[in-house]
């Protein structure tokens, strides 16, 4: 009997022992899984906000490609007899550009410096937000490189006086027919455009226009890809 008791007793300590360890394993996978589950939402936050900007920076730029053509047709000199006010509005609107370009990956860049990517449980929804925030990687070099030439030449080209009755009468994201209204000073108009009338002026324009299309084609699949991953996670 003392035996049976010792034996008896023994089985209910590692018993206890056991459930014990099951009881630690399952708060840890459970604890585990909430943490994937506060990781993915703040990941949803972050890919709904950066699909936002990028769709707002792509809407700027295919407004700013709506001037081009006018551009296009005073540099090659097929503009003939030039409306001054027309290549005004062309000139400041081609090089609108108020968005700064910053997405925030701060969520993303956590779970992979402390090692906790393996947190995403479903292998393919963890290559899916990989990719995504990958592909966002891929508009700064694409955006940067054009920008500061031509928006650094428009500040000298286009004055204060200028820029308040365009913005006033132009809407944003608009063509030139939607400025209602608009009367800029002959004179002044005159000068401004002058003052493009340059090699400088048209490489800085060739620069950006060559960045505004390369922008608009590598977007749309990045918007794509976000879109995918985002309906994984259920946004």
């Amino acid at each position: 009997m003392p035996l049976l008791r010792i034996g008896t007793e023994a089985v209910a300590v590692v018993g206890s022992i056991l459930l014990a360890f099951s009881i630690d394993s399952w708060a840890e996978r459970r604890g585990e899984r909430a943490l994937e589950v506060d990781y993915l939402e703040r990941i949803a936050d972050e890919l709904t906000d950066a699909k936002a900007v990028l769709e707002e920076i792509r809407l700027e730029g295919s407004t700013n490609l709506l001037y081009a053509p006018d551009l296009n047709a005073f540099f090659d000199g097929r503009m003939a007899p030039v409306d001054h006010q027309r290549l005004v509005v062309a000139i400041y609107k081609f090089g609108l550009d108020p968005l700064e370009l910053g997405f925030d990956v701060s969520t993303f860049e956590d779970l992979v410096s402390t090692g906790r990517l393996g947190l995403i449980s479903d292998p393919d929804l963890r290559q899916a937000v990989q990719r995504a925030y990958a592909e966002l990687q891929r508009i700064a070099p694409v955006r940067d490189p054009y920008r500061d030439e031509y928006m650094a030449a428009l500040r000298s080209w286009i004055p204060r006086s200028v820029i308040g009755p365009i913005r006033s009468a132009c809407p944003n994201y608009s063509a030139y027919s939607a400025c209602s209204g608009l009367h800029l000073d002959e004179e002044t108009t005159r000068a401004i455009v002058g003052q493009i009338d340059t090699r400088e002026a048209l490489v800085a324009f060739r620069m950006r226009e060559q960045g505004l299309l390369t922008l608009s084609g590598v977007s749309g699949p990045i918007l794509v890809v976000l879109d995918q991953t985002l309906e994984r996670l259920g946004r």
